[in-house]
């Protein structure tokens, strides 16, 4: 299995809000990785594309790749946060696929992807300027999104649980991840 590097072009470590507390990813044979010991892992840009919308969404916005794409992980009070920041060629590109995630994201707003599964994707709101907050499969596998846009890149930020964050907690998560 491959063990991904810990920066990904000009993306590292320092790309990410630091006092938060890190958590290690060891990957898994199901992902195709092995960790590799720290809480920062290169990703792959066309993974980036096939996950910022749930499957089972139509994707009627084709999205760009970044071209570079960079995971922190990190426990924010208690909970599993996975964070990944995409850099585009540009601010232009990095908008576009900002825009049309969110065009994709309240296309599939409600629509169930099976009884056991329940709905794909709830709450679409705008936090912020710029940012935009989802609740993703949040009766069987629950996870709030927040997409922050900041300038050429794309912050793509989940945290695992049943209990969303306040929208004073989003807020501020927004900010956070500005540079």
């Amino acid at each position: 299995m491959d063990e991904p590097a810990t920066t990904s072009g000009p993306l590292s470590k320092r790309s990410f809000p630091a006092g938060w507390r890190y958590a290690v990813d060891p990957g898994s044979a199901e992902e195709g990785y092995s960790g590799n010991g720290t809480p920062t892992l290169e990703r792959s840009p066309q993974e980036i594309v096939r996950t910022a919308v749930p499957f089972g969404c139509e994707r009627p916005v084709e999205l760009a790749a970044p071209t570079h794409a960079l995971e922190v992980d990190y426990t924010v009070t208690g909970a599993k946060a996975i964070a990944v920041r995409g850099k585009f060629d540009d601010a232009t590109a990095a908008r576009s696929f900002f825009a049309g995630r969110a065009r994709n994201l309240r296309g599939c707003e409600g629509r169930t992807g099976s009884p056991a599964i329940g709905p794909l994707v709830m709450a679409v709101t705008e936090p912020a300027r710029d940012a935009l907050a989802n609740d993703r499969t949040p009766r069987s596998d629950p996870w709030r999104e927040i997409a922050v846009l900041d300038r050429d890149t794309v912050v793509l930020l989940a945290v695992q649980g049943a209990d969303p964050l306040t929208a004073t907690q989003t807020r501020r998560l927004v900010t956070a991840f500005r540079r």
